[in-house]
């Protein structure tokens, strides 16, 4: 799906309340892969700091991420919070358990985008970074979307880079991203 067509998608997303429609929206807005999205936990989530911090073991580079929340991953997470029942953010159908990844693919289909994939609403944001942004060269040296691992090496500007880009990325936003790459 190109980045252009994601806002409509994530309109009809939002008409189901579903856990998985929800999980989708909230993996779009993060540009989370779909285990660490059917994982996540609560005690991730740090709401003062607006940050999701997957743990080194739920990673596959196997390194802590912290993930930036925009406003409307927040309000997906304050209307999860309303019903929330345990540690998970995402639970699925049997008690203790996340939802299945066909969950997520099953409100995909929903929408519409049944010719689409999970991960294609990753892709979607990646190309979105390299033809509206400025910052095709800190995704590049960072190899990770909005996900930022933090290394004690500093990489503060590509740290300070990637979450500019993430507070912009507003799937269906009618004006560009304040960072536009002049082409």
């Amino acid at each position: 799906m190109s980045y252009a067509e994601v806002g409509e998608f994530m309109g009809k997303l939002a008409q189901n309340s579903g856990m998985g429609a929800t999980a989708l929206r909230f993996l779009t807005l993060t540009a989370g892969r779909t285990g660490e999205v059917m994982g996540a936990k609560w005690a991730e989530i740090d709401l003062a700091r607006k940050v999701w911090t997957v743990p080194a073991e739920r990673m596959k580079a196997g390194r802590e991420h912290r993930v930036p929340l925009s406003g409307p991953a927040l309000t997906i997470l304050d209307g999860l919070q309303e019903v929330a029942t345990g540690e998970l953010m995402f639970p699925g159908a049997k008690p203790g358990r996340p939802i299945s990844n066909r969950t997520m693919t099953a409100a995909l289909e929903a929408a519409g985008g049944a010719h689409f994939t999970v991960h294609g609403m990753r892709s979607a944001f990646r190309d979105w970074v390299h033809e509206e942004t400025a910052f095709a060269a800190t995704w590049q040296r960072r190899r990770s979307p909005i996900s930022v691992v933090m290394k004690p090496s500093g990489l503060i500007g590509a740290v300070t880079h990637l979450r500019s880009a993430a507070s912009s990325w507003r799937p269906g936003r009618a004006t560009a991203p304040p960072h536009r790459q002049t082409r």
